[in-house]
């Protein structure tokens, strides 16, 4: 195998393991260091169910890119590539007036300071 796809396996293995801190806890490495955390709407903090469905449709990209490689197959790469696009958009939505991304949108959460979550569920 050579050293880019060993580099590309690397990398794709950094990201799933980023993605699912943020789905299992509900803070990324840069949301803990600035303090945020994901909640709902409301201002509650959500369940673990609600991290992991926002994950996986914010990281859909990452799923496409692992059955790429896996697979090679280049409808994923362009698939992904597609979905890349329609996230960079997805996060410019959260400049708007409600500030919340489109994937927050479908999911129904909001990123929140830590301390502003009610505990209570």
């Amino acid at each position: 195998m050579p050293f880019v796809s060993y580099l590309s396996w690397l990398l794709m293995a950094f990201s799933v393991l980023y993605a699912s801190l943020e789905a299992f806890t509900g803070a990324s490495v840069g949301k803990r260091l600035v303090g945020l955390k994901i909640g709902t709407q409301d201002g509650r903090t959500a369940e673990v169910s609600v991290y992991l469905s926002r994950a996986l449709l914010k990281h859909f990209n990452i799923i496409l890119s692992i059955l790429s490689l896996s697979t090679g197959l280049a409808i994923f790469e362009h698939i992904e590539s597609s979905f890349g696009t329609l996230f960079l958009i997805s996060c410019l939505s959260a400049l708007g007036q409600d500030r919340l991304a489109l994937h927050d949108k479908i999911i129904g959460t909001a990123v929140y300071k830590a301390y502003e979550l009610d505990k209570t569920r």
